[in-house]
C-alpha cells in the first residue's frame, strides 16, 4: 500500500489524473486492517474501486465479516460525501489542467513527503501506512 501514493502522485503529475490503485491489493491476502486502511486510501483516490485477480479471495466489502462491513460502509460514505468536492476538481483540471491529486510539494516546494497528499487543495491527507492501534505524528503545514 504504502507505494499507492507516490505511484498516484507521479501518475497525477504525468497527466494520467484519474487513477487508482486495487484497493486491498491484486493478489494475496492482505488481513482485515490491511483492508480497511487501504479502502481509506482509496476513498480519497481520483478514482476508487477494489479489485483482485481471479485467483485471490473475493474483496468486495459484502464479503466481510460484520465488523469490518460496518467499518467498510463508513469508508465508502465518506467517499460519497466529498464527490460534491472531486468532481469541480475534475472539471477545473478539464479546464485548467490542474491536478486533483498533489503532492505536498505542490504548494511548499521544500515539503517533499511520499506518504500524504493533497486532494484539491482543501483537504490533505496523512494515510496510515503501518499496522498500529496508537497514534500517529503528522507535520502539517505552516500557515492556516
Amino acid at each position: 500500500m504504502k507505494t499507492t501514493i507516490p505511484m498516484l502522485l507521479n501518475l497525477s503529475l504525468s497527466g494520467i489524473v484519474l487513477a487508482c490503485s486495487d484497493v486491498k491489493g491484486f493478489s494475496g491476502s492482505p488481513s482485515k486492517e490491511l483492508y480497511l486502511r487501504w479502502l481509506a486510501l482509496g476513498a480519497l483516490s481520483t478514482f476508487f474501486r477494489v479489485h483482485s485477480s481471479d485467483y485471490s479471495k473475493r474483496r468486495e466489502p459484502w464479503m466481510s465479516d460484520d465488523e469490518t462491513l460496518e467499518a467498510a460502509k463508513k469508508i465508502i460514505k465518506f467517499r460519497y460525501n466529498i464527490i460534491p468536492y472531486i468532481f469541480p476538481l475534475a472539471y477545473e483540471y478539464s479546464k485548467e489542467g490542474i491536478h486533483l491529486m498533489r503532492p505536498r510539494f505542490w504548494y511548499k516546494p521544500v515539503n517533499f513527503d511520499e506518504t500524504s497528499f493533497y486532494l484539491g487543495k482543501s483537504l490533505l491527507a496523512f494515510p496510515i501506512l503501518k499496522p498500529t492501534t496508537g497514534k500517529i505524528k503528522i507535520k502539517l503545514p505552516k500557515g492556516e
